[in-house]
């Protein structure tokens, strides 16, 4: 399985990941699915998500100042 094959459902869930019927509308547009995919498409959501604290050196690539 490829992630890459699923892009358009990623992109279809990612909006309404926060919601609460935000597991209803998986199930529903998963349930085609096996198992171990449902797993993973739900797990790339969930990667995709997480709040990230990587620092970024922008310095020289935009106006103004950074901190």
């Amino acid at each position: 399985m490829h992630l890459d094959d699923y892009k358009a459902l990623i992109e279809q869930l990612l909006p309404i990941y926060n919601q609460p019927d935000f597991d209803a509308v998986f199930n529903l547009l998963t349930e085609h699915e096996t198992g171990p995919v449902r797993l993973q498409i739900k797990m790339e959501i969930n990667r995709l998500m997480t709040p990230c604290n990587k620092i970024i050196d922008l310095r020289g690539r935009v106006k103004g100042q950074c901190r």
